[in-house]
């Protein structure tokens, strides 16, 4: 028996398949918004003192001395702040 060697040819076939996947893309967009935070701020504010001096008066005995060459007491006032 004799052998023959045959050969099989095949027309070339290209074919391109394609398998679905998925992938994750971080993509960063802008956005703007009004949001409300507590901010604790300190503000000083003044009030007004009042201070009110009055004077006592202090009798204080000093000598005087007229034109006329006689020499008497006289009393004298003076006033002493005291603040309230």
């Amino acid at each position: 028996m004799p052998y023959e060697k045959t050969v099989i040819e095949y027309e070339p076939v290209e074919r391109t398949e394609y398998v679905p996947y998925e992938r994750k893309i971080i993509e960063y967009e802008d956005r703007k918004r009004v949001e409300q935070v507590p901010v604790e701020r300190s503000y000083t504010d003044y009030y007004a003192i009042e201070y009110i001096t009055e004077y006592y008066p202090q009798i204080i005995p000093e000598t005087k001395i007229d034109y006329v060459p006689v020499e008497r007491i006289e009393n004298r006032i003076e006033y002493y702040p005291v603040e309230r």
